[in-house]
């Protein structure tokens, strides 16, 4: 059945798929395929056929990978299955080491010891004449796969220091991973992917493309042809997304329907996985999606870039400055709504930078023109859409203390077994500034902003910073969804006194009435008090 599954390169397996995820049992699917891998991966029985064994698991290890990389949403507990059998075993283990890897921006991706190289190089050497160094009978395919990282870094001192004759040891290196289990050459694209970008892993990467091009599999006695050559194009096409990937540099694809924003349209700099986009490409990225009014996939992939590496408070910095260098009142409205929006990548962390950063500039001594209408109103508007935001993702998700933080900047680490050894993997942990603001939650951000409306109105002196603060009152006032009375309900009843006091005739008794909940009587008696004091200094 598998066997026929990969006919065509592979898509009737990815209807299959299609048709398996739409009715939603495509993990159901998957588990399956994990316990034929999971059965096949080291001998069972003493009579157990080598041949059929290795095919069995060369088949669902590749058509597991073929739906890892057409659904990399799932996650591997469901992929595979939850239980510890399970995810002890091969595949699990190899996936789970490569994602963290792909994530991970800052960390070497599989780290291999001298030692286990000196260790290697006999097995190495038959390699390089064409011929595997397990044995077919008893082989245990997990450890097979743990050498992997190895024999990558071996090839990649060949290239390094210039010992490979021409493509012939490669290409019996990759003839002889080929010749039982395709999976293997997969493993060793995979590796190569995440490894950090150098003329010898260029060089390396153009000989496996020359391998896939040329090759043409071997077939033994009592096997088929078109079921090895079916398999090895499965492997090839699998592959090729990732390889293709490498060969291209990882240029960011352009937009699509062009012709909708010809008018808009400009080059974005590339960057590659391990590169964090400066702050200039940054500033492109906020020009071309403000010009075109909406983010396209270069962008998000550009800001996606910083937030995998920790690095949110960079283009949050970034694309405040230049939003708050425009001069009319639609493009910096167009900006905030264009920030609100890619915040949502990482919700928590973003919003509060930005409401942070805005906070801090228009307070500041010397920004008074961001204080007074249009350009107050809006960044007001701004504010209060961000913190509801925010405080709605707290509502929804939970806090810090029950629920775990998204995105893959949080610090977390497990232990996988390697082969003979244990790994600790950790993903990119943010640095101390960051790791302080991710336990800042939406609620801390309304108390801390509080505080500061409260230094500004303090002294009752009438100034463009009391207007801003007038005008963050009206919008919320405007708002009655859960998040927005949960933000209400901080609000210090010393604030309204004080800008009462401050400037009596800019707030209304409408929206006094609305930042208090009437049906409590506290509430009413505060509201009666605020509305008493406008009477008192003759505002209504």
């Amino acid at each position: 059945m598998m066997s026929h599954m990969i006919l065509s390169g592979g898509k009737s397996f990815d209807y299959i798929c299609a048709s398996s995820a739409a009715t939603g049992k495509l993990a159901r699917f998957a588990g399956k395929l994990a316990l034929f891998n999971i059965n096949s991966e080291r001998l069972a029985k003493d009579n157990d056929n080598g041949k059929i064994r290795a095919t069995m698991f060369d088949l669902s290890f590749l058509l597991l990978s073929r739906i890892r990389c057409l659904y990399p949403d799932l996650r591997l507990t469901d992929l595979v299955g939850a239980g510890d059998d399970a995810a002890g075993r091969c595949f699990f283990k190899w996936s789970l080491i490569f994602a963290d890897s792909v994530d991970s921006m800052r960390e070497p991706a599989f780290p291999v010891s001298a030692e286990e190289k000196s260790s290697f190089v006999e097995e190495f050497n038959k390699l390089k004449q064409g011929e595997p160094f397990w044995t077919l009978e008893s082989c245990d395919w997990s450890q097979v796969i743990s050498k992997i990282p190895v024999i990558g870094d071996l090839l990649l001192d060949e290239y390094r220091e210039n010992r490979m004759k021409e493509n012939d040891d490669a290409k019996n290196v990759f003839a002889a991973l080929n010749k039982d289990v395709s999976g293997l050459l997969l493993c060793l694209v995979q590796w190569l992917h995440v490894q950090p970008i150098s003329a010898a892993r260029t060089a390396l990467m153009r000989s496996l493309e020359h391998f896939f091009e040329h090759f043409t599999p071997s077939v033994e006695e009592g096997q088929q042809q078109y079921r090895i050559e079916e398999r090895w194009r499965f492997m090839v096409t699998t592959s090729r997304p990732t390889m293709d990937l490498m060969l291209e540099g990882e240029q960011l694809r352009g937009p699509p329907y062009t012709w909708l924003i010809h008018c808009a349209r400009r080059q974005l700099p590339s960057a590659s996985r391990f590169q964090v986009p400066d702050q200039d490409a940054l500033k492109q990225a906020f020009t071309y999606a403000l010009r075109q009014n909406w983010a396209g996939p270069n962008v998000l992939a550009l800001v996606d870039r910083c937030n995998r590496a920790g690095e949110h408070r960079l283009w949050c910095t970034v694309w405040i400055g230049s939003l708050l260098k425009l001069s009319t009142a639609d493009e910096i409205g167009a900006a905030t709504e264009l920030c609100v929006g890619v915040a949502m990548l990482t919700p928590r962390r973003a919003l509060i930078t930005l409401v942070k950063l805005v906070t801090d500039y228009v307070l500041e001594g010397g920004n008074e023109l961001f204080c007074v209408p249009p350009r107050g109103v809006i960044l007001a508007q701004f504010l209060v859409q961000a913190l509801v935001l925010a405080v709605h993702v707290q509502m929804t998700r939970g806090t810090a203390n029950g629920a775990p933080e998204e995105g893959p900047t949080k610090a977390k680490k497990c232990r996988v077994e390697v082969g003979d050894k244990e790994v600790e993997k950790a993903t990119t942990s943010a640095s101390c500034e960051d790791a302080k603001e991710s336990t800042i939650t939406g609620e801390d951000a309304v108390k801390a902003l509080f505080i500061r409306f409260l230094q500004v109105t303090a002294d009752g002196e009438l100034r463009p910073a009391v207007s801003f603060v007038v005008s963050f009152l009206r919008a919320l006032s405007e708002l009655k969804s859960p998040a927005a009375k949960r933000i209400i309900s901080f609000l210090p009843h010393s604030l309204l006194l004080q800008v009462i006091r401050t400037d009596p005739k800019s707030i209304a008794p409408s929206v006094i009435l609305s930042l208090f909940n009437l049906d409590e009587r506290p509430h009413r008696r505060r509201a009666l008090q605020n509305i008493c004091l406008l009477r008192q200094l003759r505002a209504v």
